[in-house]
């Protein structure tokens, strides 16, 4: 973890049902990680968090959220298609495997975001300075 990540956790009963890990910059978002609990999926925890980094990145100013999936991980790919993020690339072993590399699928969605708020001025300006704006 860096300290400029957005982290979230989603928790019920004090246990941890998902969470996720992303990066905003400039005018564009990095989901790094999303996950749920195995005995919690399908419940809609992972729309909520995808919804949570949405708005965050909408805070900021974010025009468009990128991701990587591994190519093999069909139950994801399914998930991101069905929130309106496009396959747009594809990243050659991009993930390291107990016996070799896997490729990644590079995912992106563009935000309907059309302003420039004084939070992304001054998320840019921290991320520039190195302080923490919350």
């Amino acid at each position: 973890m860096r300290k400029d990540y957005e982290f979230y956790v989603c928790l019920e009963n004090e246990k941890v049902q998902g969470f996720f890990i992303a990066s905003f910059s400039l005018l564009e978002g990095h989901l790094l990680n999303i996950s749920v609990a195995p005995n919690m999926k399908r419940q809609g925890i992972g729309n909520e968090l995808l919804k949570k980094v949405e708005s965050i990145a909408n805070k900021f100013g974010i025009k468009e959220i990128f991701l990587e999936v591994r190519e093999s991980n069909k139950e994801a790919i399914s998930f991101y298609k069905t929130n309106e993020f496009l396959e747009i690339g594809l990243r050659k072993n991009y993930y390291k495997l107990y016996d070799g590399r896997e490729d990644a699928l590079i995912f992106s969605k563009k935000l309907r975001n059309d302003s420039f708020s004084l939070k992304q001025i001054f998320y840019v300006l921290s991320n520039i300075f190195r302080f923490r704006i919350r």
